[in-house]
């Protein structure tokens, strides 16, 4: 009797569980890319293998500027979590193929949103990604295709 009051409990406070972390799994960071790259909407595997450093050139065959937070950053994490699927310790390990292998150089990195949003603005054909929802003049969201 107490073993089934003891599951119920356990499902109980698992459901409980599910309910607090979904919204972070929806709530992910918007895509944005500097206006000129003209870009409306990506895939996920296309977005994934921008933020990898596989795809370096947009459609039109301007070269892409990648854009990221620090790895230490939450927003950073999330991002990588949440959009690019994987974890962060395997984007490091596909940015350390490419730079030590002398194929390309690493992403930008920054500080903080404000930085690389500014960065984002003057700087033609690149993309980066941020928590907030208004996007500075110059700049476009990017919706990402499932």
């Amino acid at each position: 009797m107490w073993q089934k009051r003891i599951a119920k409990v356990l499902l109980w406070l698992g459901g409980v569980v599910c309910l607090a972390v979904m919204p972070t799994l929806w709530a992910a960071e918007p895509v944005m890319a500097e206006a000129r790259a003209r870009q409306e909407s990506l895939d996920l595997t296309t977005l994934r293998a921008i933020f990898t450093l596989r795809k370096r050139r947009w459609s039109d065959g301007q070269p892409i500027r990648v854009f990221v937070l620090d790895e230490d950053s939450d927003v950073h994490q999330a991002f990588v979590k949440n959009r690019l699927r994987m974890f962060p310790y395997q984007l490091r390990q596909h940015w350390n193929r490419v730079v030590f292998s002398g194929t390309g150089p690493a992403p930008q990195s920054f500080e903080d949103e404000a930085a690389m949003l500014e960065a984002l603005v003057s700087t033609p054909n690149a993309i980066g990604y941020s928590t907030g929802e208004n996007l500075p003049e110059g700049v476009v969201a990017i919706e990402v295709r499932r």
